[in-house]
């Protein structure tokens, strides 16, 4: 699979070199990188799923930009180096929200999000599956309740109204 190129909007480098615009290129499909910081953004994130998602765009653009036309004063491509500190903030001041960052974060959660989370999706099934029951089940095991017991006749005859029966004495 080739890289996925996504058009970020007319160009903002210095001097404008790019006519045609800027543009981003993307990894087809997630790597080891990817998967890695996304899992450990689910562990460190917790239950906030807004949090969640801020933290698997930030991996998504952190690792799977590939290349990029973006130039710095000198006309020198602008290094991608997803290992350093500040590349977060290098893709912040390159790619804003509104500005092509909404239209690269996108196209990589896209690309990127269900395979990424299908292998912790199962594994977090697997580890709430009840013992003996098979894994991946769809279909609730049915609760079967036990029938209510049919009233029993009355061990006493309707005459003696539940009352001891007075025997003769022999």
């Amino acid at each position: 699979m080739s890289e996925v190129l996504v058009p970020v909007g007319a160009c903002r480098c210095p001097g404008t070199p790019h006519g045609d615009g800027d543009w981003v290129e993307l990894r087809p499909s997630p790597t080891i990188d990817i998967g890695s910081a996304v899992y450990a953004a689910v562990a460190n994130v917790g239950d906030d799923p807004v949090q969640l998602q801020v933290e698997m765009t930030r991996a998504f653009l952190r690792f799977g930009i590939v290349a990029w036309s973006f130039t710095d004063e000198l006309g020198a491509p602008v290094p991608i180096q997803p290992r350093r500190p500040e590349f977060g903030d290098v893709i912040s001041r390159l790619l804003p929200f509104s500005d092509g960052g909404f239209l690269v974060a996108d196209r990589a959660d896209d690309l990127y999000s269900e395979e990424v989370l299908r292998p912790l999706m199962t594994r977090l099934s697997q580890m709430r599956s009840p013992a003996g029951r098979t894994v991946g089940s769809t279909s609730p095991t049915p609760l079967t309740l036990p029938k209510p017991a049919k009233r029993s006749r009355p061990s006493s005859r309707p005459s003696t109204g539940g009352k001891p029966s007075a025997d003769p004495a022999p």
